[in-house]
């Protein structure tokens, strides 16, 4: 009875239609709770060192959200430690794209394309995350090995 009222209402508010129509190039929207809920999962998972499921449910949480940088930075911690490196540097590429003020995913990044030899790339990374909030010093730390990579010692020390 009362989803009839509801029915009716809604016919009469749309024009007639009892169901409002999508536009076809929308897709219906995804719930945020099911992404979340996915990472949430994959975050216990990797906390207690079950990197494959962890891997899994940061895929399942990303199939949700094909925006979350939180779970392409995740997915990248994970591949990292896997020895994925190509997998990780392309998962935090992802977490950058869709997040630039990310901080903790430059850093990983810069450091991994450190690890790679990639000092341009590292640099440009390590420079973003420090302007964008390093109390720590890691991204200053990092700026100093990819400038003294590139022979770069004055601008990486100045005296």
């Amino acid at each position: 009875m009362v989803l009839s009222a509801l029915l009716l209402a809604l016919a009469v508010t749309t024009g007639g239609s009892a169901v409002p129509a999508l536009a076809a190039s929308e897709p219906p929207a995804v719930p945020q709770a099911s992404s979340q809920s996915s990472l949430q999962q994959a975050e216990e998972a990797f906390a207690q060192d079950l990197l494959d499921e962890a891997r899994q449910l940061c895929r399942t949480a990303i199939e949700q959200d094909p925006k979350s940088s939180e779970a392409y930075y995740l997915l990248g911690t994970i591949q990292r430690r896997l020895g994925n490196l190509a997998e990780a540097r392309h998962a935090w590429q992802k977490a950058v794209e869709f997040s630039p003020r990310n901080r903790q995913a430059r850093l990983a990044l810069g450091y991994l394309e450190l690890q790679m030899h990639d000092y341009a790339a590292a640099r440009q990374q390590l420079e973003a995350a420090r302007r964008l909030g390093d109390a720590a010093g890691r991204a200053c730390y990092g700026l100093a090995w990819a400038l003294s990579a590139q022979s770069k010692l004055r601008v990486a020390l100045p005296l």
